[in-house]
């Protein structure tokens, strides 16, 4: 049996890379896989604790370091893998700070293959973690063995020129797709008009989901029947309420907080947006594109994100600008074009590489 064991920044419900290496291990065969889960224990949902019990997933949650401090949440990684030395064949990492640390015990616990998952573009926000980030981005790739991205342009951020595995942000395209019944249920249990234009965010309230700025559209919108509704939570809260209040803005922005059924909400929204400052490439676009919704989306963000007829990319973040497309913006005669995100068809692939790389990288140390 094949023992993999994953890192991730967290197991919440508005975390993308969370939600991209579930879709992946769901449903795993459990005749071949054994699967550990390594992640922070802030704000842990309810729902994927509940997920790995009923899918017998081992579940390590390290101490918070914002509380508990980054020696305590070291040291329990440190643990986990020196007691479990020589019997995890696989280590995959999807965070790069931790991950720099984390990889170096995996090799020391003998782990055959530690891949590094790049799945942004920015280490980020702050300045001062940036170079934290990018230094410890050194010591991460020289313990990996496997390079893993999102995108193009989150390879070309952490891997430089090295090749990297394409590992497609994949979704469930029965869970995603448009669902009228939904749509009516929830707009009448949100009290919307069938003439009011629902705009939909689902993601950290956070600087690099550029939220505040979402404020700046909703202010063009004097006279509009226009509503945005943000599911998440996130460092940004309370700065993104209080921007709403002082521009009298509480009837036309609605904070839904973390939604465990946020897929259900794409059915209710008529437009989605994403003026991301930096982004590798959002699950949440993807998922809101199987819906069939017009996605607008900042020129920071991958163009590989871009899977349907109506999705378009803005220049620049003029707030009249953004107005104008959310305006224009419909469901009419929306259509997918060709993709490689269909979780069913990627997952077999996924499971099938691992399998290769298990065996290559067996060979190579053997020689």
């Amino acid at each position: 049996m094949t023992h993999i064991t994953y890192l991730l920044p967290s197991i919440t419900d508005a975390n993308g890379v969370c939600s991209c290496i579930f879709n992946y291990i769901d449903g795993y065969d459990r005749t071949k896989y054994q699967i550990t889960i390594l992640a922070n224990e802030e704000n842990a949902s309810t729902r994927y604790i509940n997920y790995c019990k009923d899918n017998n997933i081992e579940l390590v949650l390290l101490p918070n370091f914002k509380e508990k401090g980054f020696k305590a949440y070291i040291k329990a990684a440190k643990a986990y893998f020196k007691e479990n030395k020589g019997k995890i064949d696989i280590f995959h990492c999807n965070v790069v700070n931790q991950g720099g640390l984390l990889l170096r015990y995996a090799k020391k616990a003998k782990v055959k293959v530690r891949i590094l998952h790049s799945h942004a573009t920015k280490g980020s926000d702050n300045k001062i973690k940036n170079i934290i980030t990018e230094a410890l981005s050194i010591l991460a790739r020289h313990y990996s063995n496997s390079y893993f991205t999102c995108s193009t342009e989150a390879a070309k951020y952490l891997f430089k020129n090295k090749p990297a595995y394409m590992l497609y942000n994949a979704v469930d395209f029965d869970k995603y797709s448009f669902n009228e019944a939904k749509r009516k249920e929830l707009r009448e249990e949100n009290n919307l008009n069938d003439s009011t234009k629902a705009v939909g965010f689902v993601g950290r309230f956070a600087e690099q989901k550029n939220v505040l700025f979402m404020v700046d559209i909703m202010k063009e919108f004097v006279n509009e029947d226009i509503k945005l509704y943000m599911i998440g939570n996130g460092p940004q809260k309370e700065e993104l309420i209080n921007k709403i209040k002082e521009n009298n803005l509480e009837n036309k922005i609605i904070i839904l907080g973390e939604k465990s059924n946020a897929y259900d909400y794409y059915n209710m929204f008529d437009v989605f947006i994403l003026p991301s400052l930096y982004e590798g490439l959002p699950v949440v676009g993807v998922e809101a594109q199987i819906n069939l919704l017009p996605l607008l989306l900042s020129n920071n963000i991958s163009k590989e994100t871009i899977i349907t007829t109506n999705a378009k990319i803005l220049e620049g973040y003029d707030s009249k600008e953004w107005a104008k497309e959310i305006l224009e913006a419909n469901r009419v005669n929306n259509k997918l074009l060709p993709n490689s995100f269909n979780i069913k068809e990627e997952r077999s692939k996924y499971f099938d590489y691992l399998e290769k790389l298990c065996q290559y990288l067996l060979k190579i140390s053997q020689k």
